[in-house]
């Protein structure tokens, strides 16, 4: 799982031109997995796996399903708009795409469910959620 997840937070990151990409440029590189440190300067994105599953195909290969939940993290004084602006960025990023992963002949993911907003007093939550299937290659 790490390499996958190691895939996902490099998919992020990816230099889209002129050393940076939208994401990084917008929550100014706070990208974290599962959780973001206390105290985190906002807007921020956070990523994490959920209902993993794994199967072993012929010849022994795994094969990983599971669900990307990605959160754009903002103050709610900014505005859905401004945090779907992001959520927008992340969706270019990593919708149809199929990710290089240590390991993985394919990491592929595609959105299923985009910017279901979460107000939480003075922060506002941004979700969308993508489909994981991946593939070892041995």
């Amino acid at each position: 799982m790490k390499a996958i997840l190691t895939a996902i937070y490099d998919r992020l990151k990816v230099d889209t031109g002129g050393g940076t990409n939208p994401v990084r440029t917008a929550v100014s590189d706070r990208i974290y997995q599962i959780e973001a440190p206390a105290s985190s300067p906002l807007p921020l994105v956070v990523f994490g796996l959920s209902n993993l599953s794994t199967s072993h195909a012929f010849g022994g290969r795994e094969g990983v399903t599971g669900t990307l939940v990605v959160s754009v993290v903002g103050k709610t004084q900014v505005g859905v708009a401004a945090l779907a602006d992001i959520e927008a960025e992340v969706f270019t990023l990593l919708d149809r795409q199929n990710l290089p992963a240590t390991g993985y002949g394919r990491v592929y993911l595609r959105v299923t469910n985009r910017g279901v907003p979460a107000n939480e007093g003075e922060y506002t939550r941004l979700d969308s959620s993508l489909e994981l299937v991946a593939h070892a290659t041995s």
